[in-house]
């Protein structure tokens, strides 16, 4: 991560700190990441200079006024107009990450071989936040190359109780 970004999302953090509009603000990011993904030319086209700066922050107004809180609308046009709308999705990682510190919460990513019952999310939510001491909010996709069990990755932990990896390491035991 750029220190561009961190100074940004850590800008857009105290702002929503102060005011009370972190989750709002964070609603509001996802809002616009997602109107980037879908639509890649839209942020060529807000960086391209020889479109006039007026008609360029025009389009977000167009884009964003309806859907996202007006700090979020500043935001992005200011990226838009130093120049630095390509930097949107390191920005919006370091607010994040300040959001996430701030709740005093972590993100698990778990990926399991079939999807998991309410019941067994919640179980693992459980031995997870027992584990770290911290409240964990998870992620969950679904990859059936697994085989079966679970892998979870959280800060700079990975524990793979995958099927998948017990064969390997099986495999790594019986094969010299």
């Amino acid at each position: 991560m750029t220190e561009l970004a961190k100074e940004y999302g850590t800008a857009l953090f105290a702002v929503g700190k102060e005011d009370g509009t972190l989750e709002s603000l964070s609603e509001g990011l996802v809002t616009v990441e997602r109107a980037f993904a879908e639509h890649p030319p839209y942020r060529i086209l807000l960086s391209t200079p020889n479109i006039p700066m007026k008609e360029r922050t025009a389009l977000l107004d167009e884009a964003f006024a309806a859907s996202v809180a007006p700090t979020v609308l500043t935001f992005v046009k200011l990226l838009c107009e130093k120049g630095h709308i390509r930097s949107f999705e390191e920005c919006k990682e370091a607010f994040d990450a300040l959001v996430t510190e701030d709740r005093r919460t972590v993100v698990a990513n778990v990926t399991s071989a079939v999807a998991l019952t309410d019941a067994e999310k919640a179980t693992l939510i459980e031995r997870l936040q027992a584990m770290d001491g911290r409240a964990v909010t998870a992620v969950y996709t679904v990859d059936a190359s697994l085989l079966g069990g679970v892998v979870v990755e959280f800060d700079d932990r990975i524990i793979d109780g995958s099927l998948k990896r017990q064969i390997h390491r099986l495999k790594e035991v019986i094969e010299p």
